[in-house]
């Protein structure tokens, strides 16, 4: 996982929790980097979700609620980041459908060494979408989390309906997603 989710999430998390709350969590997860992030490196993503957990054990909040707003806000800090990947959309639909085309392909040229999950997705008329995420590493919150982030950024209203097709290994995930 590119280390830029790792420092917005460490900063992110400080700024909600505290600094003292943060240094517990990781010095908790006994973590391989000691819990030293740069954006541009490369992280094993199960560095993210020790934190994580120690975290909600820390502040009472679960994984999956810390992970949706940290990834709502993260979705922000990437389409200003990168700002050319989306300029030319012009709703949120439209950018989801480009993920797996357009974006990621970008990506991976500034990152050859990325591991990103795949999306397909069906459109069914102007108003919804079925998108389906695959990923090892079974991060279907993370996806969620971009997904209202980016509904949020073209503040558009769209319900989300989620359902695991992996039998409860999240490595699969169908999203429904309905203009509202």
């Amino acid at each position: 996982m590119k280390g830029i989710v790792f420092t917005e999430f460490l900063e992110f998390s400080e700024l909600k929790f505290g600094a003292s709350q943060v240094d517990q969590a990781i010095m908790n997860s006994q973590l391989a980097t000691g819990g030293a992030y740069t954006a541009v490196g490369t992280y094993d993503h199960r560095e993210l979700m020790a934190i994580l957990s120690q975290l909600s054990t820390g502040t009472g909040l679960s994984v999956s609620e810390l992970l949706l707003s940290f990834v709502h806000h993260l979705f922000g800090v990437l389409a200003r980041s990168y700002a050319q990947l989306v300029a030319h959309v012009t709703d949120a639909f439209s950018l989801i459908e480009s993920v797996d085309g357009e974006i990621h392909t970008e990506v991976c040229k500034l990152y050859p060494d990325a591991q990103l999950p795949k999306f397909t997705h069906i459109r069914k008329g102007g108003d919804q979408l079925v998108l389906i995420y695959r990923s090892e590493r079974a991060l279907g919150d993370l996806a969620e989390g971009l997904l209202r982030g980016c509904f949020g950024h073209f503040r558009e209203a769209v319900r989300v309906t989620r359902e695991d097709l992996s039998n409860g290994t999240g490595t699969v995930v169908r999203f429904e997603l309905q203009r509202i």
